[in-house]
């Protein structure tokens, strides 16, 4: 019986503990996260600190995401992750990145990504996308986010509602863009990012269920008004 007890106690602290562990399907995204170390730039637990005149993000020491040394990331190794440098690494997919829940700036320019399906980085104050192949981006989950970059995508549709204040936002390069979905008080912003960009085939609005190339519909007919009125023509 006490054999028995003692399995089952094995059995269950497996269980518990591969729970634990963030799937990262992309090896390359794994490897780089296991690899990360005092020295290599690659993850911080410190506040990003952003220099409003420079225009830099910067943390002053960086630290090992894998802090058991198990060849895994737990949860809770994830946690305590603030920061995350991860451009240039022919990453295609992010799965995973969705477990550092505390992350506040996250840059993934210049890989393979073709779609960014993260939703629940509350805490994201700066996000680096650009160079990537994107075609459609929604950070609208994303409350606290407020310096954006995008550019030198495929993006035909950028979903940016999220009652935050825009600090710094870049889309340029994405030629075949139709669609802005953006806070009201942000209409006037964008629409001048968007001429200065001269895309002339792109809308933006604060109406986020629209789908860019859906079906159109045009109401047409004839106005008749009845009634009596008074028109006065100049002699």
């Amino acid at each position: 019986m006490k054999k028995l007890y003692v399995l089952l106690i094995l059995v269950f602290t497996v269980v518990v503990g591969n729970a634990q562990i963030v799937n990262i399907p992309d090896a390359i995204l794994k490897a780089k996260l296991l690899q990360a170390t005092s020295s290599s730039g690659t993850a911080s637990s410190q506040t990003p600190v952003y220099n409003s005149t420079s225009g830099w993000w910067s943390v002053t020491s960086y630290n090992n995401i894998d802090s058991n040394g198990d060849g895994e990331i737990q949860v809770s190794e994830a946690q305590t992750i603030k920061w995350l440098a991860l451009a240039n690494l022919n990453i295609s997919d992010l799965t995973g990145i969705e477990a550092f829940i505390n992350l506040e700036y996250l840059g993934v320019s210049g890989n393979l990504l073709q779609s960014f399906t993260i939703l629940n980085l509350t805490q994201l104050r700066y996000l680096n996308v650009g160079h990537n192949n994107l075609q459609s981006l929604d950070v609208t989950t994303f409350s606290s986010l407020a310096h954006l970059w995008c550019y030198n995508n495929q993006l035909q549709s950028l979903f940016i509602k999220n009652n935050a204040t825009w600090v710094s936002l870049g889309f340029d390069s994405n030629f075949d863009i139709k669609y802005v979905c953006a806070d009201e008080n942000d209409l006037t912003f964008v629409q001048t990012r968007i001429t200065s960009y001269s895309y002339t085939n792109c809308h933006v609005n604060s109406y986020c269920s629209f789908t860019p190339g859906g079906t159109f519909y045009m109401i047409s007919g004839n106005i008749r008004m009845m009634g009596n009125f008074n028109i006065k023509c100049p002699s």
